[in-house]
């Protein structure tokens, strides 16, 4: 690490005079700082276990394609890749251990400093570390600038002996989708099949979220169907999101669909899952059943967490069943949750429909020492209710 600390320090001086110095200058300040990369090199950990090993990951096979009935009656890390042996050393020079995260930040610190320019590419020449694409998806997953991952992604991909894998194919996936470059991913998923770098389920999910952060349905729905096409089996990750997608946009009766197509799937739902369709039950008039799931959820040992208590609170508040609203809430208190905002709000509203106007004063105590404001409605509701005593 000393030779990492000295290697920094004059990567610090490069980047201050980059845009400024004369070439000479340039030239002699980037020999300096390759001869403290070369040196921290030779004082690599031989420690075994610091050798970083990778985790083996399962594939799986083909389901049929969905096709959704979308009439609305209600308002309102990558895992998947095996990494070849041929793959963990793509290039001479790539050591495992301390140099190897040394190299990574090395690399973040130009980029972040000079962002992806041609003062940053010389930067990086000079440099002249042989990275995999280990280190590569390491780098790219700390590049919050979507045009610098991208200007760092193409560059890496012309370099002699550098082939881009699956993982950081995925990470610019998710890249690009924040940034809702959906154009730049079509292109971006052409170039991977052509380097013979097959999609996988991680991919898939990635651009299915990103679809979903974007509201565009009809092209998260297209890359379900295409998934499958491929025998690229859903996880549960893939119906989660699906059923979060069709769920906020209102289209309730697919949502559920799709929860009884992934139990039949042999999957079981998760806390997030359990909570998505119990509202989207409730929203749709089916309070009972609703009701009848959270019963389940528990019964199978899944454990409610407070975004559920929230639903089921709410859900029977706007039905005016008040009083299972209050055993709700005193359950959720009583397994050890603290109310937020939204409960306070609702269960606020609830014990002045109630009459509990004492409780309700205590409640408002407490949202003041958390330095809550209830709303309005909530507000005026309780001040009406204490005059009418």
């Amino acid at each position: 690490m000393v030779g990492y600390s000295w290697c920094e320090e004059f990567l610090g001086s490069f980047v201050m005079f980059c845009n400024k110095a004369s070439e000479s200058k340039r030239a002699t300040l980037a020999s300096t700082i390759l001869v403290a990369v070369k040196s921290s090199s030779s004082s690599r950990s031989s420690d075994p276990c610091d050798r970083k090993k990778p985790i083996p990951q399962i594939s799986r096979s083909y389901s049929g394609q969905f096709t959704p009935n979308t009439q609305k009656f209600g308002d309102n890390n990558l895992d998947g890749f095996t990494r070849p042996m041929i793959q963990t050393k793509v290039m001479t020079g790539a050591v495992p251990g301390t140099r190897q995260f040394s190299v990574v930040e090395s690399v973040c610190r130009i980029l972040h400093q000079l962002k992806w320019s041609p003062a940053s590419e010389e930067a990086l020449e000079k440099l002249n570390c042989a990275l995999d694409p280990y280190q590569a998806n390491q780098i790219l997953k700390q590049l919050q600038d979507y045009r610098v991952a991208v200007g760092f992604f193409y560059w890496l991909k012309q370099r002699p002996g550098f082939k881009h894998d699956g993982h950081t194919y995925t990470t610019m996936v998710g890249i690009l989708g924040r940034a809702r470059e959906f154009g730049a991913i079509n292109k971006l998923f052409g170039q991977m099949i052509t380097d013979g770098c097959k999609p996988n389920i991680a991919t898939y999910n990635r651009l299915i979220h990103s679809y979903g952060r974007a509201n565009y349905l009809n092209e998260a729905v297209g890359v379900f169907n295409q998934m499958q096409k491929v025998r690229c089996v859903p996880d549960r990750v893939t119906y989660r999101a699906l059923i979060d997608i069709h769920a906020k946009s209102g289209y309730l009766d697919v949502a559920i669909n799709l929860y009884q197509r992934m139990q039949e799937a042999g999957l079981s739902p998760d806390t997030f899952t359990y909570s998505l369709i119990i509202n989207c039950l409730g929203k749709a008039g089916h309070l009972t059943a609703a009701h009848k799931l959270f019963c389940e959820m528990v019964s199978q040992g899944c454990v409610p967490n407070l975004v559920t208590y929230n639903i089921m609170i709410a859900l029977h508040a706007k039905a005016r069943k008040y009083q299972c609203s209050l055993q709700l809430y005193r359950g959720m208190q009583s397994s050890g949750f603290e109310p937020d905002k939204v409960t306070y709000s609702i269960i606020m509203e609830v014990l002045g429909h109630c009459g509990h106007l004492d409780e309700a004063e205590a409640v408002f105590a407490e949202m003041k020492r958390k330095n809550w404001i209830p709303d309005e409605p909530v507000y005026g509701l309780l001040v009406g209710k204490i005059w009418q005593r």
